[in-house]
């Protein structure tokens, strides 16, 4: 399959997309998962 084919562009683009978001909701959880723990010290932002 080559890089120019849409099917190939398509896959990539979905991969691509998919990753974005699991990156985005990984960052979320960690932000959340900090300030939790940060709550627990006392320590608010």
């Amino acid at each position: 399959m080559s890089p120019q084919s849409p099917v190939y562009k398509g896959m990539m683009g979905n991969y691509m997309e998919q990753s974005q978001n699991m990156f985005a909701q990984m960052q979320e959880q960690m932000q959340k998962q900090t300030e939790q723990m940060l709550g627990a010290f006392g320590i608010k932002r």
